[in-house]
């Protein structure tokens, strides 16, 4: 098998990939994602830099209970669970988006297009993430790479 070390996400990337603007429309991105068949879009500026993801969660959630803060009572005193409040005020502001910026996630992941599989599946399975932007030198994103492009390079691979 080759060495995901050696192997650069270009090889793998999707090359100029469907971007949007934070002021898009929600019903835009939610359109563009559906007609082009991914689960989330890179969110750029006018030069093309990545300001965040639109992902499928951030637009399905107006079809989800928002979860509500939830509070335990200590001795006559009702104390918050930490974070329930924070969950609460993204979906509600998730719910209530008119655009694609008001939607987004606004802390991306990405990675250079200089950079290996190995580190594109480092950052995806200890961050978590299901894509990374790729971006140039100026911080520009000229590519997606997606979980399932690695699992395909893995089956194509592995002998």
């Amino acid at each position: 098998m080759p060495d995901a070390s050696e192997i650069g996400v270009r090889e793998l990337m999707t090359p100029d990939p469907v971007c949007v603007h934070a002021h898009t429309p929600i019903e835009e991105g939610i359109r563009l994602m559906a007609e082009n068949d991914v689960s989330s879009l890179p969110v750029v500026d006018e030069s093309g830099r990545l300001l965040g993801f639109l992902g499928n969660e951030d637009v399905i959630v107006e079809m989800a209970r928002v979860p509500e803060t939830q509070f335990v009572e200590l001795l006559g005193a009702f104390i918050e669970i930490p974070g329930t409040y924070r969950r609460f005020r993204k979906g509600m502001k998730k719910f209530a988006a008119l655009t694609v910026g008001e939607a987004m996630d606004d802390d991306p992941w990405s990675i250079g297009v200089d950079g290996t599989l190995e580190d594109a599946a480092t950052l995806m399975v200890f961050r978590k993430m299901h894509h990374l932007a790729v971006l140039d030198d100026d911080g520009k994103v000229v590519g997606i790479l997606a979980r399932s492009d690695l699992v395909r390079w893995l089956a194509d691979n592995r002998k």
